[in-house]
């Protein structure tokens, strides 16, 4: 004669593995509020330091914590540096985020001119390189393609604000559209980009074929980046 099975002993297994699901839920999430999450990148507005399909991993805690329902901030973090990759929502609209580079601080002067851009009046690109699209500025490359960058006269970066910038300055649709360069708050600024850690080349963009492992670009992979 078959055991009955003991409703008990089941309920108390479910409960168990019920709470485990939901703490690890719970856990998750706050770990991705408040520490690391990942982004996509969608176009090619940041080349030659990121490629449509690259994915990175971005730390919530240097510039405050902010509450994940409202965005407010919660506790006060640093302030961003030149040169360095940023997460931020759009100021025109709050719900979407973009990556780019901080380019200048609060006082500093910028002038974009002929698609170059002059930090307080000194040139930022070294572009004096021939036969090549692509230049050493600070500590990181940019590039450029036509249609150069729109004209912004010398102007100086109000205080509380930052000026951003993609590495490749370029005019692009995306950016025409979005308007996801200029002048940011820094109370819009979420996190900071630290790692490279998976690329995958999109669809259709090289006509390559075969599966997505086929599309997977190694050599790009598991790079801190500046």
């Amino acid at each position: 004669m078959a055991a009955k099975p003991n409703v008990e002993s089941i309920e108390r297994v479910l409960k168990e593995y019920g709470l485990a699901i939901f703490f690890a839920i719970v856990l998750a999430m706050l770990f991705r509020f408040f520490a690391i999450e990942a982004y996509r990148i969608p176009n090619n507005t940041m080349r030659p330091t990121f490629e449509p399909g690259d994915t990175v991993f971005v730390t919530k805690w240097d510039f405050g914590y902010r509450n994940p329902l409202t965005g407010e901030i919660l506790i006060q973090g640093r302030k961003p540096e030149r040169g360095e990759l940023v997460v931020y929502s759009l100021p025109s609209d709050l719900k979407r985020d973009s990556i780019k580079r901080v380019i200048a601080l609060p006082g500093d002067q910028i002038e974009i001119n002929q698609g170059r851009i002059k930090l307080n009046k000194k040139q930022l690109t070294d572009d004096s390189q021939k036969n090549t699209s692509c230049f050493p500025e600070l500590h990181y490359r940019v590039c450029s393609e036509p249609p150069i960058l729109e004209e912004i006269p010398l102007m100086t970066v109000p205080e509380g604000q930052v000026f951003v910038l993609g590495d490749l300055r370029t005019l692009t649709p995306e950016m025409k559209r979005t308007k996801n360069y200029g002048l940011v708050p820094m109370n819009l600024i979420k996190a900071k980009v630290r790692w490279l850690w998976l690329s995958i080349e999109p669809t259709g963009s090289s006509g390559r074929s075969g599966g997505w492992f086929s599309r997977i670009r190694f050599e790009r992979m598991f790079k801190a980046v500046e």
